[in-house]
């Protein structure tokens, strides 16, 4: 430990010279950087201790880096060493993705979750809540068919959820009219209601339809329902 803090002790950091450090560069122009809490006992009271890393720490000839998030550096650059390269990249958690697996129930994960931590990055962060979520990812977006009338198709391709309505957080339901003719397949497609986003991805999935052939032509209507599926989705 002696080695990994290079002989020095993170309690003697004075609060006046961390808060210095940190309004250093009001008025650079940075566009990236890495933002360090680092948390430590100190007597019987637990410490954080901030810094900000700027890009130009790390990519500037002459960063003139104080000598506080200098020290931060060198110590985040024997963990990496020590931790394999690029471990600073990895995610901590993943939520949300199709194949997320759930975090090991071990205890530091619980400390997490109960929010012991959440001073380290601040409570607007949610940390205790993003590790609460992934002990149950969501399910990816999806789309559905509520109801079919007359008669149910023989091939019922479900549309697929537009990227620019799932980041624009559209869901909810669109209703459809549509002609089959004698042979089987849709002639027309008439949107009634629902997210407008949403609109062209039905009309798509509907038109490559089929249905058993008839005597002659029919209509028929569709119900389609789009879900998130976030926890803080609104139905």
């Amino acid at each position: 430990m002696q080695e990994l803090l290079q002989g020095k002790n993170p309690c003697a950091i004075p609060e006046k010279g961390l808060h210095k450090e940190l309004k250093r560069c009001k008025k650079c122009h940075d566009y990236s950087g890495v933002n360090v809490t680092m948390q430590v006992q100190c007597n019987d009271q637990n410490r954080s201790i901030r810094m900000d890393i700027l890009d130009k720490d790390m990519f500037a000839i002459q960063p003139d880096t104080p000598p506080n998030t200098s020290w931060t550096m060198k110590l985040l650059e024997t963990l990496d060493l020590a931790l394999s390269p690029g471990v600073w990249d990895k995610p901590a958690f993943s939520v949300g993705a199709a194949n997320a697996q759930p975090v090991p129930d071990v205890p530091l994960v619980k400390e997490i979750r109960l929010g012991h931590f959440d001073q380290l990055f601040g409570a607007e962060q949610g940390v205790s809540k993003i590790a609460e979520q992934t002990a149950h990812p969501s399910l990816p977006p999806s789309a559905e068919i509520v109801s079919m009338t007359p008669a149910a198709p023989i091939s019922s391709k479900l549309p697929l959820y537009p990227p620019i309505a799932k980041a624009a957080r559209i869901e909810g339901m669109v209703t459809a009219s549509f002609v089959v003719n004698a042979g089987g397949t849709v002639k027309s497609v008439a949107i009634i209601d629902g997210p407008r986003m949403l609109h062209q991805a039905v009309a798509d999935a509907i038109q490559a339809w089929t249905f058993p052939a008839t005597p002659s032509a029919s209509t028929g209507q569709a119900a389609i329902r789009f879900n998130l599926n976030c926890r803080n989705s609104t139905p």
